[in-house]
C-alpha cells in the first residue's frame, strides 16, 4: 500500500507501522487511486485530499479509517468520492464531499460487501449523501455525524434486504427525495435528527415533538423484504 500511494502522489506522507498505514498530507490529486486493503490491516486517511480527476476507491476486506483532519472530495459523477466496492468504511471525525450533481454521485457509495461505520464527522454531496448496492447485509451503523445532501441516502435500485442502524447523528435533504429512501431494505431509526423529510418511498417521520429533535423516528421496516 505504502508504494502505491507514494507512486499515486508525491505530496502523501506515508507510515507503516505493523498492520496500520498512516497517510497525510495537502494532496491535489489528479488522478484516482485504488487501496487493495488486506483483511486486518486498516489504513488511517489523515490527509487532505482533492481530486481534480477521478475518485478513491477501496477493495479488499480491510479497514479505511477518515478521523478528524481527514479528507476526501471529488467531482466525479455517478459514483461515490469515496467507493467501496470491500471492507468497513469508518469515519470518526474526517470529511467526505461530493461536488457532482450527475446521476447517482455521492460523497460515499457502498457496494458488493462494504461497510459504513460513522461515529463522527461530515458526508456532504451536491447529489446523494450515500448510495448503497448489493443486498443482504449490515451496511450502515451511524451514532454520530452529519450527512448533507439533495437526495439523501437511498439504495441502487437493486438494493435490498439489507439493515441500516441509526442511533444519532444529523441527516438532511435539501432535494425533492426524503432523507432515508430504503424501500426494500431495513431502517433502525434509533436516534438522531432529521430534516427537509417527504414522505414517499421508504421512510416516514413520526414523533415530531420527540426531545431527538424534529422527525424522530423510532422504527421503519418495509412489509415484504423480511
Amino acid at each position: 500500500l505504502e508504494t502505491t500511494i507514494r507512486a499515486w502522489s508525491s505530496d502523501a506522507s506515508v507510515v507503516t507501522e505493523g498492520n496500520t498505514v498512516t497517510v497525510t498530507g495537502t494532496i491535489t490529486a489528479t488522478s484516482p487511486l485504488t487501496l487493495d486493503i488486506d483483511s486486518g490491516v486498516t489504513v488511517v486517511w489523515k490527509a487532505k485530499t482533492t481530486f481534480t480527476t477521478g475518485n478513491l476507491k477501496l477493495t479488499g476486506s480491510g479497514v479505511f479509517e477518515l478521523p478528524t483532519g481527514g479528507m476526501v472530495v471529488s467531482s466525479i459523477a455517478d459514483t461515490g468520492a469515496l467507493n467501496a466496492s470491500g471492507g468497513t468504511i469508518k469515519v470518526t471525525g474526517g470529511e467526505v464531499e461530493s461536488t457532482s450533481t450527475s446521476g447517482t454521485a455521492s460523497a460515499i457509495a457502498l457496494n458488493s460487501t462494504s461497510k459504513l461505520i460513522m461515529n463522527g464527522g461530515k458526508l456532504k454531496s451536491a447529489q446523494y449523501g450515500i448510495i448503497i448496492e448489493g443486498s443482504g447485509r449490515e451496511v450502515l451503523n451511524i451514532s454520530d455525524g452529519t450527512v448533507e445532501s439533495r437526495l439523501g441516502i437511498g439504495p441502487a435500485s437493486y438494493s435490498y434486504r439489507n439493515t441500516m442502524i441509526v442511533t444519532g447523528g444529523h441527516f438532511s435533504a435539501t432535494g425533492r427525495k426524503n432523507v432515508f429512501d430504503c424501500s426494500k431494505d431495513h431502517l433502525f431509526f434509533l436516534g438522531g435528527t432529521l430534516s427537509n423529510i417527504y414522505n414517499q418511498g421508504g421512510m416516514e417521520a413520526i414523533g415530531k415533538n420527540s426531545p431527538a429533535g424534529p422527525g424522530f423516528a423510532v422504527y421503519w421496516d418495509t412489509p415484504g423484504y423480511p
